[in-house]
C-alpha cells in the first residue's frame, strides 16, 4: 500500500504478488518488493505499475539492498542474488550460508549478509576478471572465491588480491552447483555427474 502521510490516507494498493511481501527498497523512482512467492517486483512509483518481475530464487525473498547500480536479494533458499538495476538481469548467485538470508547491507564497498545460521558473511564488491563465460554460481570459503561457469570450468580466486589461483577442468558442460565439505569441493554439471575435487 502507498500511504499519503498527511492525513495517513491510502493512496494506492499495488497488487501483483500472490503471497506475503517481506522486503521493500526504494531505488530512484522505483519501489522494489520481495515476497514469499519467491519473486521480486519493480514498481514505478509514479504510475504505481509493475515494470519488472525478477525470478531466480527458489524460496521466499526476505531482504533487499541497493548499491552501485546493483540490487542484492537474500532468500530462504540460502543464497544472495546480485541483479543489474539497468537491465534487471541476474548477474551472480552468491552461496555460502547454510540457512535463510534475512539481512543485507552494503558499507564501504563490501556487502554484509546476515543469516539464520548466526553468521554474517562479508562479500567484496570489486570486479574480478572471469572471462566471457556466464557465471552459474559463486561460493566463498576461507577467503577464496570459487566460481562455477557454463564453459565447464571452475575458477578459484584469492579474495585478498583478486588474483585467479587455479582453474579446475574435468566437468562436461555447464557447472550448475558447487559445495564445500572441509577440503573437498563437489561440483554438479550438465552431464548428470557429481565430481569430487
Amino acid at each position: 500500500r502507498s500511504w499519503l502521510m498527511k492525513g495517513s490516507r491510502i493512496r494506492h494498493v499495488l497488487q501483483g504478488h500472490c503471497e506475503e511481501v517481506q522486503a521493500l527498497k526504494i531505488h530512484e523512482d522505483r519501489l522494489i518488493s520481495g515476497s514469499v512467492d519467491t519473486t521480486i517486483r519493480v514498481w514505478n512509483t509514479r504510475s504505481c505499475t509493475c515494470e519488472h518481475q525478477l525470478r531466480r530464487h527458489r524460496g521466499a525473498v526476505c531482504a533487499l539492498e541497493v548499491a552501485m547500480d546493483l540490487l542484492f536479494s537474500g532468500s530462504v533458499d540460502r543464497t544472495v542474488c546480485v541483479w543489474s538495476t539497468e537491465g534487471w538481469t541476474c548477474l551472480h548467485v552468491l552461496a555460502g550460508h547454510v540457512k535463510s538470508v534475512f539481512a543485507l547491507k552494503v558499507v564501504g564497498g563490501q556487502l554484509f549478509s546476515g543469516s539464520d545460521d548466526g553468521e554474517i558473511k562479508i562479500w567484496e564488491m570489486k570486479e574480478f576478471n572471469s572471462g566471457k563465460e556466464d557465471v552459474e554460481i559463486l561460493l566463498v570459503v576461507d577467503r577464496k572465491l570459487i566460481g562455477a561457469f557454463d564453459d565447464s570450468l571452475i575458477r578459484v580466486w584469492d579474495i585478498n588480491n583478486w588474483e585467479m589461483e587455479r582453474t579446475l577442468e574435468g566437468n562436461v558442460g555447464a557447472v550448475y552447483a558447487i559445495a564445500m565439505d572441509g577440503s573437498r569441493l563437489y561440483s554438479a554439471s550438465y552431464d548428470s555427474c557429481i565430481r569430487v575435487w
